[in-house]
C-alpha cells in the first residue's frame, strides 16, 4: 500500500470521527479512524486524507483527498 490515511474530517454535525494514531510511516502520522453517523432525516459527509509514503516508479499525487456523502 503506497498511501495510509493522516486525516478524516467531518463535514456535518451528524457525522462524527474517533481518531486513534497508529504509526508514523515516513514522516507522516498513520491513524485509524472510527466513523459515527445518523443519516435519518438529513445527509451527512466526511472527508478523508491520505497522503503517499511510497512512490516506487509511479508518478501520482503525494495527497488524495476523498469527499464521501
Amino acid at each position: 500500500m503506497r498511501y495510509i490515511l493522516t486525516d478524516a474530517v467531518a463535514g456535518s454535525g451528524n457525522v462524527s470521527f474517533i481518531k486513534t494514531d497508529v504509526e508514523k510511516i515516513n514522516g507522516f502520522m498513520k491513524i485509524q479512524a472510527d466513523v459515527s453517523a445518523d443519516l435519518r432525516p438529513a445527509d451527512g459527509n466526511g472527508t478523508f486524507e491520505n497522503h503517499k509514503t511510497h512512490f516506487d516508479k509511479m508518478s501520482h499525487n503525494s495527497t488524495v483527498i476523498n469527499v464521501i456523502k
